[in-house]
């Protein structure tokens, strides 16, 4: 007989602190006549508190609590865990079966699953079973047992899952049949309202601009929250803090490459590391940075499979990292040198140059300091981002390149002088036409024609 711990078969407590969701839990309630409830997020969400709030405050049915580990991979001590967790529930009569004596043997899983649905639907009241960090389960015969209940669960059964990734559990069909109620990343980030809330429960009053940066910077992660709130308290200079917060902060860190990096293979973390130059990050360019024709594919993957990407555009064509998951990638990716970075810079910068989008070229190009691909995109993009009115990117792209460059390069010169006229600087109008004068070729403009003089008109 497998002895089962009390603790893993009782909802865990609320620490103090805790902010209450009861959006979500109205909108678990709602799903209660689905089969299956996939609540599935990262490290740091709150899946665990949610669920254990849920099961304090919709008391109409009971609830039968399993907090899966590792040694779960055991089938035996799996299923007499589940089945210790229901018969401890008061609803259930000490007649039922479910108080007798079950053991769980290799080659009979399927009339051992069959058996315990017979005996659930015996029941006169609904239960609800939570198996809480599903994700520990990678044995094929504990996973193949959780699926099977998934296809025979009696009607008086409603069962949830916890993951930090999609279980392997047909959950396509799931979805297509209307039999799946889904909580995600998305639902469970906090709100701005809820962040301030939270962070006054640990007791830091921030103003709104503050908790609106830790909010962006989190993106409603809880855990991140949490770290940052950790720093805030123990900073000296609290607008310093919140100015720096990043993937960088010691506490964030840890958990980062702890909790969530250990966990990808390492192909999937050198992705996210090199497309981290980019906030946003199309998937054509995530190929070229990465020469992986397959970026893409990966990048659908971590989206459905993790909070760490996300899609944006009409057409999903485009990802997002995390951003202090991209602030702490794109530091070590700083560590390999600068070389690597530029080169990085350099390969996206092409890129969007053949997509003919000049803003985000000249960006990169200025990022990766490379003055002669500055030079040469400045060349090809001034006159439509003039013509454009898009004098920001050209005045960024200008001043990276340099005065010293910009003043003996005659093209450049007369690219600079509208861009000083939209912003009123008439002098540097002038100094710009007085360079480019003094900086022509003297058998003609730089394209061969014309007859010498500045603007090809012979004035």
């Amino acid at each position: 007989m497998v002895l089962v711990p009390r603790v893993k078969i009782t909802v865990p407590p609320l620490p103090p602190g805790f902010v209450a969701r009861p959006e979500l839990c109205a909108g678990l309630d709602a799903g209660a006549g689905v089969e299956v409830a996939l609540v599935c997020a990262p490290p740091g969400y709150g899946k665990t508190l949610l669920l254990a709030d849920w099961s304090r405050t919709s008391t109409g049915v009971d609830t039968a609590w399993v907090g899966v580990d590792r040694d779960d991979n055991d089938p035996r001590r799996l299923w007499a865990a589940v089945v210790a967790a229901i018969a401890g529930c008061p609803s259930v009569p000490q007649s039922s079966r479910l108080h007798g004596r079950w053991v769980w043997r290799p080659g009979v899983q399927p009339q051992f699953l069959a058996e315990l649905a017979e005996v659930l639907q015996e029941l006169s009241q609904p239960i609800r079973l939570i198996l809480d960090d599903v994700h520990e389960l990678v044995d094929p015969d504990a996973l193949h047992g959780v699926q099977i209940l998934t296809r025979i669960k009696p009607s008086t059964l409603q069962l949830v899952l916890s993951s930090r990734l999609d279980p392997p559990l047909s959950l396509p069909r799931l979805r297509l049949a209307g039999r799946l109620r889904e909580l995600r990343a998305a639902q469970l980030a906090f709100t701005p309202a809820q962040a301030a809330q939270l962070l006054e429960q640990w007791g830091l009053r921030l103003s709104p601009q503050q908790v609106e940066v830790l909010h962006r910077r989190t993106g409603g992660w809880a855990a991140g929250l949490g770290l940052a709130a950790l720093g805030v308290a123990e900073s000296t200079d609290r607008e310093a803090f919140l100015t720096h917060f990043c993937g960088e902060a010691h506490p964030v860190a840890d958990y980062l490459v702890g909790e969530i990096l250990s966990g990808l293979p390492e192909a999937a973390q050198e992705l996210l590391r090199v497309i981290s130059i980019c906030d946003l990050v199309p998937i054509g360019l995530a190929a070229a940075l990465s020469e992986r024709e397959e970026a893409g594919s990966v990048l659908d993957r971590l989206e459905h499979q993790t909070w760490l990407v996300t899609t944006t555009g009409p057409a999903r064509e485009a990802y997002r990292v995390q951003e202090l998951l991209r602030m702490h990638l794109l530091a070590d990716l700083q560590r390999q040198g600068p070389r690597r970075v530029a080169e990085l810079h350099a390969r996206a910068a092409r890129w969007w140059a053949d997509q003919d989008e000049p803003g985000p070229a000249l960006e990169h190009a200025a990022a990766g300091r490379d003055r002669a691909l500055l030079t040469e995109l400045l060349h090809r993009f001034a006159i439509p981002l003039i013509l454009a009115g898009h004098h920001g990117p050209l005045r960024r792209a200008l001043a990276s390149v340099g005065t010293s460059t910009t003043a003996t390069d005659p093209w450049l010169s007369l690219a600079s002088a509208p861009a000083h006229s939209e912003a009123g600087e008439g002098p540097a109008v002038q100094a710009d036409l007085r360079h480019a004068r003094q900086a022509w070729p003297a058998d003609g403009p730089a394209d061969g024609t014309g007859d010498g003089t500045a603007d090809g008109t012979g004035t």
